[in-house]
């Protein structure tokens, strides 16, 4: 990139973006589903694209769950449900939301327990599992829920542009993404937020603060929290 040395400056005089909320990343299943790799690590016993944690909504009504099994089901939001100012109004994929919280004895579930266990060697190979800091039949790192039912921003990882969409409603993403949920002092419009951060100056911004992958920006959480933000009080 052509230097841009005194932009970036005037730029980070504004709030960074972590001083407004809480960026967190999305949820860690355990994993989503089988590839390739991992099928070929267990000697090709799955079928690659079978859904572990994250189910289609075939491989849910096979499952034929009683209904309080499905109480741990959550809407989940793959990569392709998400654009810049773009969130399907229908997630392609349900979760199973298996936490120390929400799970803590998968025998109370046995058809969910039955699906997990097909793909417990996964699980158990995992340090967590053999620590025993997390059981086999929850997912790696869940996050705190209220992250998913709070009003937030999601932020796609990798992209050829920077990707932003603000949502009111609760939504379930995933590792490949990260959210910003708002502290409830601050004043600003989410959607005011977003569409600073959709900008082409923040575009600008990301272009040199960001690690570049192929052609994609990468915007972990680190960068996320740094965006610069101009104060608006909406009050």
């Amino acid at each position: 990139q052509v230097p841009a040395d005194d932009l970036l400056a005037k730029m980070e005089r504004q709030a960074p973006l972590g001083y407004l909320g809480k960026v967190r990343q999305g949820i860690a299943e355990n994993p989503a589903s089988i590839n390739r790799k991992t099928n070929k690590r267990f000697d090709d016993r799955w079928k690659v694209g079978e859904g572990v944690f994250a189910l289609s909504a075939e491989e849910v009504n096979r499952l034929e769950m009683p209904e309080h099994e499905q109480q741990l089901l959550r809407p989940y939001h793959d990569l392709c449900d998400l654009d810049r100012y773009y969130l399907a109004e229908k997630p392609s994929l349900t979760l199973i939301y298996s936490t120390k919280q929400t799970c803590p004895e998968i025998q109370d579930f046995p058809v969910l327990k039955r699906h997990l266990a097909r793909f417990k060697p996964i699980m158990d190979a995992r340090r967590e599992t053999r620590s025993q800091s997390n059981s086999w039949w929850h997912l790696h790192w869940p996050r705190d829920e209220r992250l998913w039912q709070s009003a937030k921003i999601i932020s796609v990882q990798m992209g050829a542009r920077p990707s932003f969409v603000s949502t009111s409603k609760p939504a379930y993403v995933s590792f490949s993404t990260n959210v910003f949920v708002p502290d409830s002092t601050i004043g600003e419009h989410l959607d005011y937020v977003t569409g600073v951060m959709n900008s082409r100056l923040l575009w600008k911004w990301y272009q040199h603060r960001a690690k570049r992958r192929g052609a994609g920006l990468e915007i972990n959480g680190n960068v996320l929290s740094m965006s610069p933000i101009r104060r608006i009080d909406f009050s």
